[in-house]
């Protein structure tokens, strides 16, 4: 467990796997943190270098706010710079958006790209409009306030029907839950108000996956498609019965995805 500093925030992030073994860092998305990935850790973490992080204003990691959307591609920048090669970056959500703009501009710290529900649109105005309200109601009454909505966003309703997932379900509630901190509605503002990242996406030149759940309410798949049309030579999965949560309703799927995509991409010359 270790914290990089950084200006107006203390980024904690866990490292486990052989030290000399390709590396993966995992980003979480908004409303979680870096336990989204747990499954995929415990699996991963037999072959790779591992390093899962939580944003500002998620988890372990304190910040100070107001802070934007450059702020946290800036805090990425700076994790991915202390690591001595280029890594195979996972980014769910928000953790995409982050990585997108960077990776396009700074494609020497990537080896390779999975993009989980995530998409390079600005926020439609009626759903910006929708996680603003999210953010006041949170600053007001606490994460119980939101928690049901959040649920039914998060999450499908077929994964629901699951007791494993329900297990999962569960275990973000109770995280979720935990004293409200001020700095969870900075983030939430700063991913509602993200400019488009479209010119960045069609620029990219690092080995891309999208993974989108079918039922994703927060990223429809058609916003992966979309994507999957902008990056050159990039291939999207759509996984059955998942949602935005897909890394927690479908973990198996999801690992194998990000580990065959990173043995591949591993056995490609390197530019």
């Amino acid at each position: 467990m270790t914290e990089l500093k950084r200006p107006g925030a203390a980024l904690h992030f866990i490292e486990s796997g052989p030290r000399n073994a390709p590396v993966v860092v995992l980003g979480h998305g908004l409303f979680f943190t870096g336990s989204l990935f747990h499954h995929q850790l415990d699996a991963l973490e037999q072959q790779f270098r591992c390093v899962s992080f939580d944003w500002r204003g998620h988890g372990l990691t304190s910040a100070r706010g107001p802070f934007a959307m450059n702020d946290l591609v800036d805090d990425l920048e700076a994790l991915l710079s202390t690591i001595n090669r280029p890594v195979h970056y996972v980014g769910h959500g928000l953790g995409g958006s982050a990585a997108l703009p960077l990776a396009a501009r700074r494609g020497e710290l990537f080896r390779s790209l999975t993009l989980l529900g995530a998409s390079a649109n600005a926020e439609d105005p009626d759903d910006a409009y929708w996680y603003l309200r999210l953010a006041n109601r949170y600053r007001r009454l606490g994460g119980w306030a939101v928690r049901p909505k959040l649920r039914q966003a998060l999450f499908c309703e077929t994964s629901l029907r699951s007791g494993q997932v329900r297990r999962e379900v569960d275990h973000w509630a109770e995280e979720f839950g935990q004293p409200s901190r001020a700095e969870l509605r900075h983030a939430i503002r700063a991913f509602a108000n993200r400019r488009g990242t479209q010119p960045e996406a069609h620029s990219l030149r690092v080995p891309t996956q999208l993974i989108v759940g079918e039922d994703d309410a927060v990223n429809p798949p058609y916003r992966s498609r979309r994507l999957e049309e902008l990056i050159s030579g990039a291939e999207v999965h759509t996984v059955e019965g998942a949602g935005h949560a897909v890394p927690l309703e479908s973990p198996q799927t999801v690992t194998h995805l990000v580990r065959s995509f990173v043995e591949r991409v591993e056995h490609l010359p390197r530019h």
